[in-house]
């Protein structure tokens, strides 16, 4: 079975930079690293001793492995420029299609790490959910055998399944983060938002041991019309979190009618 030794990243974002700082402490050898913005990629390679690059073209062909790693709208563009042929090459998108880089080789696949990534902030891969598809059953083998020595948190799934997993993720992540950025306006200036820490920690803490539906609680939970009647008058200022507020409290209500 092919090892996995040497690596060309394609992208040099969030994803891109922890990948990196990942394989170098792997032992893995970064080839090249390629992004538009040269000054982008050259900043992943000045820290891994690689080759930064801003042409598809002279992107090298003696790697193991090739990850793209850039925005799901530019995938298509990498499968309609980038050919190698026989070669191992991936994508980490959680919404998109293993089938939107099979031009690029008939041996694709995805490697999609379950997590949300900042360039500046150190990550623990041990338990970072890694999701594997592969083209063939090879090359799935391959990219498992890779994932499993750097996560205790591998799974297979289908695309299908694996877009569904993104859409939780969003949920739970990008619109959880949002609602914070909400509070922390409503809060204003006079009221840190350090202040809902502990509530936010105990909330994720018990949804996760106690369940989400046996940990729901509040006004909407209790029906309480005139709590939540207040809450709307105070949000007159704040249009589109009345809106989230409303449309939010309407889907408890529902839920626990």
């Amino acid at each position: 079975m092919q090892s996995i030794e040497k690596i060309v990243l394609i992208g040099s974002g969030n994803v891109a930079t922890q990948l990196a700082r990942l394989f170098i402490q792997k032992g893995l050898n970064i080839l090249q690293v390629y992004s538009l913005h040269l000054e982008h990629a050259q900043q992943i390679a000045n820290s891994t001793q690689s080759g930064a690059i801003d042409s598809i073209d002279n992107i090298r062909k003696d790697a193991d492995l090739y990850i793209i790693a850039v925005k799901d709208d530019v995938i298509p563009e990498m499968n309609a420029r980038l050919r190698l042929p026989g070669k191992t090459v991936v994508h980490t998108s959680g919404a998109v299609h293993l089938e939107a880089i099979n031009q690029i080789s008939t041996n694709t696949g995805v490697f999609y790490p379950l997590q949300t990534f900042s360039k500046a902030r150190n990550v623990d891969w041990n338990h970072i959910p890694i999701i594997v598809e592969g083209s063939d059953p090879e090359t799935f083998q391959v990219l498992k055998t890779f994932a499993d020595g750097i996560s205790d948190s591998v799974f297979e799934m289908d695309s299908f399944t694996r877009k569904k997993l993104h859409l939780a993720a969003v949920f739970a992540n990008n619109f959880v983060n949002h609602l914070l950025v909400e509070a922390k306006e409503i809060l204003g200036a006079e009221i840190p938002l350090s202040i809902l820490e502990p509530l936010v920690r105990e909330t994720v803490d018990k949804a996760f041991s106690r369940g989400t539906e046996e940990s729901q609680t509040g006004p909407a939970k209790r029906h309480d019309k005139k709590t939540i009647e207040t809450h709307l008058s105070l949000l007159k200022d704040l249009p589109d979190a009345q809106n989230i507020y409303r449309l939010i409290t309407d889907s408890i209500i529902k839920k626990y009618n």
